[in-house]
């Protein structure tokens, strides 16, 4: 949460920190596969695409959606996923792959929307990145 807020505030150094801190707690307190790694790699997109790497935005997105889809029902709205697939879709946009993040964004939608509801500012994100994408076409 708090490399959230700091990201939010643009520390990007703090942010790091936070999340390096994180990583070896998690790998001791958690089994492997353990959702939590799903939203550690969802943050660490967020971070590489503040840093302006979106290679490593995209791999640490794919990464988060794989362990968030591994451990969700088939047909579940989840909240990791969303945010993982998120992070994908910015980093998608950002490198003006607009199929690709059109494809994505609607999921994305779906699985935020009820999961964070539809006036969290993620959501309002989501939904702002798929209207500007639409309009791409």
């Amino acid at each position: 949460m708090r490399a959230d807020v700091y990201r939010g505030l643009g520390d990007i150094g703090r942010t790091a920190s936070m999340l390096a801190e994180l990583e070896p707690r998690l790998a001791r307190m958690m089994p492997a596969g353990h959702v939590a790694f799903g939203s550690l790699a969802s943050q660490q997109a967020l971070l590489a695409e503040a840093r302006g790497d979106l290679v490593a935005a995209l791999a640490a997105a794919d990464r988060a959606i794989a362990m968030a889809r591994s451990s969700v029902e088939p047909g579940a709205f989840s909240k990791q996923i969303g945010l993982a697939q998120l992070a994908l879709d910015r980093a998608l946009h950002a490198q003006g792959r607009i199929e690709p993040a059109r494809t994505a964004l609607g999921s994305t939608v779906e699985h935020l929307t009820p999961t964070l509801g539809a006036d969290h500012p993620d959501t309002r994100l989501a939904r702002e990145l798929a209207a500007r994408t639409a309009r791409t076409s």
